[in-house]
């Protein structure tokens, strides 16, 4: 190689370095929470020391669900929704009616998942949620309901097709 060829590389070569070197750095900021592209876009409602307790919190219990201990999970939770109105509220809320469901209290996993809707009218998983509890309380005409609504509103069609085929199993056990 010329010695002109291994000038033009150099600069490339530093530009690759800086690149990874920011890489490398927003990687470790978003792996220690401190800034996370899903995050980013979340406005503050509480204090940065509220916002990240509760977020805490959130992930902590998320790891306990994922190991199927929803009752230290459900405590947790319990924990961070004393601290409502926060950024993360829809979400402890969904996350709690998903615990009160695994625990087979259905009635506490309906209220919960009517309050992730009134924090974020957008979360349809929370109607799933709903329409599951009702079916499992036998409330089919509100299941039936709540799951039509679902498909109605859900962005994902792998969910929306499982509640088209639950609408037809608690369609049949109606009958």
């Amino acid at each position: 190689m010329s010695a002109r060829m291994i000038a033009r590389r150099q600069p490339t070569s530093r530009i690759l370095f800086r690149l990874s070197s920011i890489s490398l750095v927003a990687s470790i900021l978003c792996a220690s929470g401190f800034l996370c592209p899903a995050e980013a876009n979340k406005q503050l409602v509480k204090s940065y020391a509220i916002e990240n307790s509760v977020y805490q919190l959130l992930t902590e219990s998320a790891r306990l669900r994922s190991q199927g201990n929803n009752e230290r999970a459900r405590d947790l939770l319990a924990q961070a929704a004393q601290q409502d109105p926060t950024s993360y509220s829809a979400d402890v809320h969904l996350q709690l009616a998903q615990c009160h469901k695994a625990l087979r209290a259905f009635d506490a996993a309906i209220l919960e998942a009517k309050l992730a809707m009134k924090y974020d009218p957008s979360r349809s998983a929370a109607l799933y949620i709903i329409g599951q509890c009702y079916y499992e309380t036998k409330r089919t005409d509100e299941a039936l309901r709540t799951l039509k609504r679902f498909v109605e509103i859900s962005d994902d069609p792998s969910a929306k097709q499982n509640a088209r085929e639950f609408i037809k199993e608690v369609s049949a056990f109606k009958s």
